[in-house]
């Protein structure tokens, strides 16, 4: 093999070995900031006003059962899941000394707030309040 020829299979072959972890790297980053789905619910007895929630779980049954559990513990006796959501916010809100709710999301806290906020109002005509919200990391 000619000196330029060995060259340039010694540089491809250095080049192929030094790209392929800058290659797993990326899929690894992008692991890192996406770890999966997580999952927040916001669980609400309507008859009381008593409110649970929770947040990154890896599951959705889990994260239900863990705001019911909340809610229940709190004192709520008809608690039921009212807001779920994958990878973002949830706020449930009311207006005052009601037990109407309006929940929503966001893919961010002040979204969901928002949201929530505004679905209140325009159905109520009222001044609301946030009650309740949670967030998942994703």
């Amino acid at each position: 093999m000619s000196g330029s020829k060995h060259c340039f299979m010694v540089i491809l072959a250095f080049s192929i070995l030094t790209i392929a972890p800058i290659q797993d790297g990326v899929s690894q980053n992008r692991l890192t900031h996406n770890p999966g789905d997580r999952f927040a619910t916001i669980a609400y007895s309507k008859s009381d006003g008593y409110w649970g929630y929770s947040y990154e779980f890896n599951s959705e049954r889990k994260a239900n059962r863990e705001a019911l559990d909340y809610c229940r513990n709190a004192g709520g006796r008809s608690c039921r899941v009212v807001m779920r959501v994958a990878n973002g916010c949830g706020a449930v809100a009311r207006t005052n000394r009601t037990s109407q709710y309006y929940a929503a999301t966001g893919k961010r806290k002040a979204t969901a707030l928002s949201n929530a906020l505004n679905k209140c109002k325009k159905n109520t005509g009222k001044q609301c309040s946030v009650i309740v919200w949670a967030c998942t990391s994703g």
